[in-house]
């Protein structure tokens, strides 16, 4: 998902943005990586990580005390294909975005991608106020300042905002943090999923200008 913030409600409109681009240098692209989510896949590694409540295995997952998940009637593919339920308990509490992928965290496949490319000049990561503390020691560790990562507020899925809700409480954070943004390139990308090898955002980028935005 691309788009960009001179196209959005309430902000210049593309003449103004290509007019003030003529006094100054174009800034780099904000990018928003959404994270707020609460995937069924840790509601079911939640669930391996409690102890048994009697001898068939199928009542660990009725009684699973896994509130703030939507209902789950068993183990998905993903996690009886991932390895033995002594492997995955340690994944438990988790949020998806920071579960291993060829041994690092998912986020960190973004991360890398994202945080050397000179098109982009910002990037922020919305949370969950579940998985809030998960992101924020991440990002410290990272060197990406507390400050963007944006804690949604929402503890359940009956508490989230919504994905379009999340992408303005993102923007509304980015201009908090670093000022007048109108004009900015906005790049949206969801957090717990990865692209092929070959995934070109300049190609993207290039096409988008290409067409005028």
């Amino acid at each position: 998902f691309f788009t960009a913030l001179s196209q959005l409600p309430g902000r210049t409109n593309m003449a103004t943005a290509e007019s003030s681009s003529e006094k100054k240098p174009k800034a780099g692209a904000i990018c928003l990586v959404l994270a707020a989510g609460f995937s069924q896949l840790e509601r079911e590694l939640e669930q391996l990580s409690l102890p048994a409540t009697g001898d068939d295995p199928s009542e660990d997952v009725s009684m699973a005390d896994t509130a703030g998940y939507p209902e789950s009637r068993g183990p998905s593919k993903t996690v009886s294909a991932a390895g033995s339920q002594a492997d995955l308990k340690g994944l438990a509490g988790l949020p998806k975005a920071l579960l291993p992928v060829a041994n690092q965290p998912m986020l960190d496949h973004w991360w890398g991608y994202l945080s050397k490319n000179r098109s982009i000049s910002e990037i922020f990561i919305v949370s969950n106020a579940r998985h809030y503390k998960h992101f924020e020691r991440w990002a410290t560790a990272r060197g990406l300042p507390v400050s963007r990562v944006v804690n949604t507020g929402a503890t359940a899925p009956e508490h989230g905002r919504g994905v379009l809700r999340d992408v303005e409480l993102g923007i509304r954070r980015a201009s908090q943090a670093i000022g007048d943004i109108e004009g900015r390139d906005l790049i949206v990308f969801a957090g717990d999923t990865l692209f092929f090898k070959d995934f070109d955002l300049e190609r993207i980028l290039d096409f988008r200008a290409a067409k005028g935005g």
